[in-house]
Parts: structure tokens; sequence; C-alpha cells
């Protein structure tokens, strides 16, 4: 201490530095951990794994969301996927993640055409949620719109605040989400659920109860589709993937379109879930395939094989496996059954047409 003393400014350095080494390890276990995320980091992890992937002799671009996200779970299809190229040499990088929908696949689309120069375009449209993500969104996006889409979807009855209007003071008002109406036991779920720990067959996402709380219509709105909203926002979404396949083909790839059903389709294990967070469903959901049937004329009048999972989904001998008990994502066994019929469907076709020397088509 007395060396510090007498010499105060190499004390000081000193303890700066030791500060330095402390912020930084506690940082370094915050990203690790996943209760941080750094933007800077998570843009140099993206440009290496695009470089690793670009040396691939075939290329693989999937568009898509949370579905085609990391999960903390032992097998989920982007990392069924990614071993999968890896064993063939392709290949493969994977621009899903959470929270993206068509706006954002378009954007990806023609940022990494060029940049990447896919063989092979995989676009994973969730039936559950993608119309809504451009139509109660629009504020975020000014695309080519429809003639006449802008007053429209600007009406407060077909559009909600976005996610970062949905919190008061940085935190969800859950005083608000009790007074709307929200089961108390899921409610007090969510308060605590810790995503970083919870097992995702045990938690329920606050921002669903969030949305719930302005859009009760959401699930109605994504597999009905009957509203003046819905058919503009249609248009608009339909317009982004149109322009998806025309880039593809633009850069001489192939692309593919995967549309992944909502539990409601299916069956009614989630319709008390959903009934206690104020969303509103009818039996109507499990006989709609609208949204399917809509993708799959997009598809034809573009030339694109178009692959609906819905089929295979309601005839899986135990269809609420598939899906998390309390949450719309795929469960471990909804991720083991896509990669599968994925691999089977599109995969293995392309990959021995390609190497056949045969134009898959």
């Amino acid at each position: 201490m007395r060396a510090f003393e007498r010499h105060p400014a190499i004390a000081t350095s000193i303890l700066f530095a030791l500060g330095c080494v402390v912020s930084a390890a506690l940082v370094g276990l915050l990203v690790y951990s996943g209760r941080l995320h750094v933007g800077w980091l998570d843009d140099l992890e993206r440009a290496h794994q695009l470089r690793a992937a670009s040396s691939g002799a075939q290329r693989i671009l999937v568009l898509g969301d949370s579905f085609l996200a990391p999960w903390k779970i032992d097998s989920y299809l982007a990392k069924d996927l990614e071993a999968y190229a890896s064993e063939r040499g392709i290949g493969l990088f994977n621009a899903a993640t959470y929270g993206l929908g068509p706006a954002s696949y378009h954007a990806r689309m023609k940022k990494l055409a060029t940049e990447f120069e896919p063989d092979l375009v995989l676009v994973f449209y969730f039936v559950g949620n993608d119309l809504t993500d451009v139509q109660y969104h629009i504020s975020e996006f000014r695309p080519t719109e429809p003639a006449g889409a802008t007053p429209i979807l600007n009406d407060p009855s077909c559009r909600i605040a976005n996610s970062r209007d949905q919190q008061r003071g940085g935190k969800f008002d859950w005083d608000a989400m009790a007074r709307h109406g929200v089961d108390p036991e899921l409610l007090e779920m969510a308060r605590n659920v810790d995503l970083a720990k919870t097992p995702p067959d045990e938690r329920i996402n606050p921002w669903l109860l969030a949305l719930a709380m302005r859009a009760p219509r959401y699930l109605l709105d994504n597999i009905l589709m009957d509203s003046e909203c819905n058919a503009v926002a249609w248009r608009m979404t339909a317009a982004y993937l149109a322009d998806i396949f025309a880039i593809a083909r633009g850069v001489g790839a192939e692309v593919r379109l995967v549309a992944i059903p909502s539990t409601v389709q299916i069956d009614r294990s989630h319709f008390d879930v959903y009934r206690r967070l104020t969303l509103q469903v009818d039996d109507r959901l499990l006989e709609s395939t609208r949204p399917q049937r809509l993708l799959a004329a997009l598809c034809a009048r573009h030339d694109v094989p178009f692959l609906d999972l819905l089929p295979y989904f309601e005839n899986h001998p135990d269809p609420a496996s598939l899906y998390w008990r309390m949450d719309p994502h795929f469960s471990s066994a909804g991720h083991r059954f896509a990669f599968e019929i994925l691999r089977e469907e599109i995969l293995d076709p392309w990959v021995e047409g390609t190497r056949s020397g045969e134009a898959v088509q």
C-alpha cells in the first residue's frame, strides 16, 4: 500500500487495468450465457460464417424466422440442415433469425444474392405469423405497395404498435395485461421466465402476452385471412416472395418455398392456452388452409416447387407432440420430423440431381 501511495500514477493504472479485465470478463460471461447481445460481435460471426459457406462447391441459402434459428435443445432444424450440408461439402448460409418476416427475407435476399451466389434458396414461410408481420408493422418498412395499401394498413384496426412500443419504461406492462384479462397463472409464468434457463416446454413467451393484449385477432388474421386488411397484406407479402423468386433466378439459383403450419390448423391442443391469453380461436382455424392455398397458387404462377408441411403434420400419430406445450414453435420432435421431410422431399433430390448433372426443377 505504501508503494502505491508513493507512486499514485502507477496505482491508478493498475486499478484501471484490473477494472477493464473484470468488466471484460463480466461482459464475456453475459455474451456467452446469451443474456447480452453485442451487435458488432454478431456481425463478425455472421461475416465469418458467410466466408466459410461461400467456399462450398455448391451453396444453399436459408431464409426464415425463429423456426430456423438456434434453439437450446440437442437437435433443431438449423443444426440438422447445417450437418447435412457439411457432410456433403455444401456451403450453407442460414440468414434466418428470430423476429423476421417476409420484408426481412426479401431484404436479406437482395443483399446475399450476389454476395453469396447461392445454388439453392430455401424460403421458409410460417403460416402462423408471416402475414401479420407485414400487416401489423407496415410503418416499419415501405416497400413498393399495391395501390391503396398505405391508407388501409395504416388504419388502427389493421395494425399494432411495434415491439419497442409494447413495453413501458423498458419493462412489460404486466398490470395492463392483468386488467386485459390474461390468465393470472400464465401471467406469473411469463413474469418469471428465463429464456436462457427455463426449458421450452415449461415456459411461455412474454412477447406472446403483449401481442395478445393488442391483437386478439392475431390467429384469425393469419389463418382465416378474411378481412380487407389481410387481403392487402397478402398482396404485399406475395410481392415480396415473387421478387425473392426473381432475384434467385437472376443469379442462377433454384428456389423452393416451404410452408410451416400453425398448430391451430392441426389440432386443438393449444386452444385452451390461447384463450387464456385472450387470443380468439375457434374451429374454423382447424378447417382453413387458405394461407397454404394462396402460397401454392403463387408458386404455381412462378413455377416454384412448393412444400406444404401441413398434411405431414396432420397425419403424424401424435401431432400435438410436434410443438411445445405453450408455445407455437416446434418441439424437439417437430424439428426432427420437419427435417426428415425436407431431406426426403427437397434436399436429397436436389443433391442427387445436381451431382448427376441434371437440373432439378
